[in-house]
């Protein structure tokens, strides 16, 4: 599939913020549960995750504004809680850059879903 995030950052204030938009455009979604040894029982449908919030870097701190499944599923406020308290345990626990490893991706993925 594709991966496609625009994102912008104000650097300047006191709190700086990386403010983000992403689509995950997916086409095999058993292919994927395979690569991060998730669950194996996916159809082979595509789907569409669009995320979108922002980043506090200094303070390891996350916030959701959108999270939503081929506008079939839309997060509630209180998904959106649980969406980020798991994101600022599992993957901002040791830092901004450690987030993109793959280990703590799938660790994040198996607490959400």
């Amino acid at each position: 599939g594709k991966i496609i995030c625009e994102g912008d950052s104000i650097i300047t204030e006191d709190y700086p913020r990386l403010f983000f938009n992403c689509n995950f455009d997916i086409k095999d979604k058993k292919k994927l549960s395979k690569k991060i040894s998730l669950l194996d029982k996916y159809n082979d449908n595509t789907f569409i995750l669009r995320v979108s919030g922002d980043l506090n870097v200094l303070n390891k701190k996350i916030n959701f504004e959108e999270i939503s499944i081929d506008n079939l599923y839309t997060a509630n406020n209180e998904d959106m809680e649980y969406f980020k308290y798991s994101f600022e345990k599992v993957l901002f626990n040791e830092g901004f850059f450690n987030i993109f490893h793959i280990s703590k991706i799938k660790n994040f993925l198996r607490e959400i879903i």
